[in-house]
């Protein structure tokens, strides 16, 4: 009787320190997200590079995000990504701008909503 007890507290340390780790994960990821897109809001140079750039680490970063964050949110923020691109390339500074602050939104609600909450992993 004792083995089966310690058996089951120690699937559940496993249990929540897992969820512990992946709350952490998410939330670092998201707010280093949230300061990538800061840093090209605040400098008001679009340049198609830096977006690129942030474009590469972003797909390196949703694979393992794929795994706790719904599909739905993930593919929306690639597909700003992609649409912020055009804009820099077609010099349409308004939906460069407006797209880029859509992204900074979604890095900060995303990071509060999936990040290192007890509701999260409990």
């Amino acid at each position: 009787m004792k083995y089966k007890l310690t058996i089951a507290i120690i699937v559940s340390l496993l249990l929540i320190g897992g969820g512990i780790a992946e709350s952490v994960y998410v939330e670092h990821t998201f707010d280093d997200f949230e300061n990538r897109t800061g840093e090209i809001l605040d400098s008001r140079l679009y340049e198609a590079k830096k977006v690129a750039a942030l474009d590469d680490w972003w797909q390196k970063k949703e694979k393992w995000l794929d795994l706790t964050v719904p599909r739905n949110q993930l593919t929306e923020i690639s597909f700003t990504l992609n649409e912020l691109l055009g804009a820099i390339e077609a010099d349409d500074l308004a939906s460069a701008n407006a797209l880029c602050s859509r992204l900074h939104q979604y890095a900060v609600e995303y990071g509060h909503l999936y990040g290192f909450r007890w509701p999260n992993i409990l």
